[in-house]
């Protein structure tokens, strides 16, 4: 029975891996319009996540079901110069990494 309890300890006491990462307030640099989506570069750089340009390429994916909401928020933010804050889906490393929400800050 102990062995048992034990086991169930050390199974539920594992750390989980987070399915999200965030950025932190970030700047967006560039906007790149294309068929899969909005493509954007951000000071923020994360190379777990995104290989191209040095970690700092992100995608809105066009399949999202808000998509037309993140887009023209971001375009806006992007605009204003206001700052974002990611939160980025943890997949296997990518291109571009595929961001499904985010928050704009001043």
């Amino acid at each position: 029975m102990k062995g048992i309890i034990c086991f169930f300890t050390l199974l539920f006491g594992l750390p989980v891996q987070a399915a999200e990462t965030l950025s932190g307030l970030t700047e967006i640099t560039k906007l790149y319009p294309t068929q899969g989506g909005l493509i954007f570069n951000t000071v923020y750089k994360n190379t777990e996540l995104s290989s191209c340009e040095g970690g700092s390429r992100f995608v809105l994916d066009i399949n999202a079901a808000d998509y037309n909401t993140q887009v023209s928020v971001l375009i806006a933010a992007f605009m204003a110069g206001k700052r974002v804050e990611l939160i980025i889906e943890n997949r296997p490393v990518t291109c571009s990494a595929v961001v499904n929400r985010f928050r704009v800050a001043r």
